[in-house]
């Protein structure tokens, strides 16, 4: 579908043995002005090589080798893409209408109900902080961007699902900055703090209560390390647990957090 609609935008050139040619220009490849077709790079090709780019980080100059394209010609359609690829499916695949990922109470109880299968009910993200090295940092403000790496980063809060999916990236920060000061900006966990769509949910636990029934959590949280605030919202392993159900429950977080946002 995006390639369909990346075709059709006259944005990006076509080459002739491509599908989408024919429909977009029927007169063929000879008309006037068009007799460079034939040299074009597969549209559908140099897509592949910026959705790698996204996926796995490689540099242009990697990528260049690997598909037989210039790393100019790379660069210069992976700004033009991206950019248009924000401007029509940003909402679509990333943040979703509401901006935070999740725009009803069904898409929450999704993501929920695979955590409560992990054994964390009422959970609905992963979230962790994302350090960007930043190679050709200005000397002049070069501090503000060192933090613990010891190199100059700028830094993002991340959230995705127990699958790996992400769903919200928050603002971005210089590297220096902790995570108790960057999740102040995190739209999400905001909404989980105020929201009624997400404050208001109802989970049922299987921890008995004093009445015969079991205890019932009000809320949604977001699975995260030590290093942030200790928010209804924001719940991380106990870092020195005093009995072994404890330290199993302290296991079961550490676990479930490294296994989904660090691999992502």
């Amino acid at each position: 579908m995006i390639y369909e609609a990346a075709a059709e935008s006259g944005l990006f050139g076509l080459n002739p043995s491509e599908p989408q040619y024919a429909n977009i220009h029927p007169e063929g490849p000879h008309r006037p002005g068009r007799h460079q077709d034939d040299k074009k790079i597969p549209l559908c090709l140099i897509m592949a090589a910026s959705f790698r780019r996204l996926a796995s980080g490689d540099t242009f100059a990697s990528l260049a080798h690997e598909f037989r394209i210039a790393e100019s010609t790379l660069n210069a359609f992976d700004k033009q893409f991206w950019a248009w690829f924000r401007d029509h499916y940003w909402e679509d695949y990333v943040t979703g209408q509401s901006g935070v990922g999740f725009d009803d109470l069904a898409s929450i109880q999704a993501e929920e109900l695979l955590f409560r299968q992990l054994g964390l009910p009422g959970f609905i993200t992963c979230m962790d902080g994302v350090h960007f090295a930043w190679e050709r940092n200005a000397h002049q403000i070069r501090y503000q961007y060192i933090g613990k790496e010891g190199f100059p980063t700028i830094a993002i809060n991340v959230h995705c699902t127990a699958t790996g999916r992400i769903v919200y990236a928050g603002p971005i920060f210089p590297g220096a900055h902790n995570d108790k000061t960057i999740v102040q900006s995190d739209e999400l966990v905001m909404r989980m703090q105020s929201d009624p769509l997400f404050k208001d949910c109802k989970w049922a636990t299987v921890v008995p209560n004093n009445t015969g029934g079991f205890q019932e959590l009000t809320g949604c949280m977001t699975l995260c390390d030590g290093g942030y605030h200790n928010w209804l919202e924001t719940m991380s392993g106990m870092k020195q647990p005093t009995t072994p159900q404890q330290a199993q429950w302290a296991s079961r977080y550490a676990h479930i957090h490294r296994t989904r946002i660090h691999h992502t």
